[in-house]
Formats: structure tokens, sequence, C-alpha cells
């Protein structure tokens, strides 16, 4: 039985956050760019931490590479 594409973004973005790692977040992002879950804002959100804390300095773009 197929898992539902929605139902697997959103387990795969649990456990990018799980991991926390910007790579993590990244590799959830590039895979589900258009997921409409409430936990793609959360990887969003945790990616522009990572970037406020010394990061990539760009400053959070809101995820507007990722399509978001």
């Amino acid at each position: 039985m197929a898992v539902a594409p929605v139902k697997e973004a959103e387990l795969a973005c649990e456990q990018a956050l799980k991991v926390g790692t910007i790579e993590a977040l990244e590799d959830y992002l590039h895979r589900y760019p258009n997921a409409p879950t409430a936990c793609k804002a959360l990887a969003l959100n945790s990616l522009s931490q990572f970037a406020a804390e010394g990061g990539n300095g760009n400053g959070g773009d809101g995820g507007g590479r990722y399509g978001g």
C-alpha cells in the first residue's frame, strides 16, 4: 500500500526536524518543495534560526528558493 504524497512529505519533514541539521532540512525542502504541510513552515523556521546564529548569513530568505 503506497503512502499518500502529503503523508510521505510529513514523515520526511518530521525526520528532518529530528535530525536537526541544515543538511537534513535542506534535503527535505529540495525533495518536497511544494508540500502543503505545516511541518514545512517549521523546517523553514529552523533554517532561518541557523542563519541567525551565524550560518551562511543570508538572513533567512523565507524559503523563496524552495517555492515557499
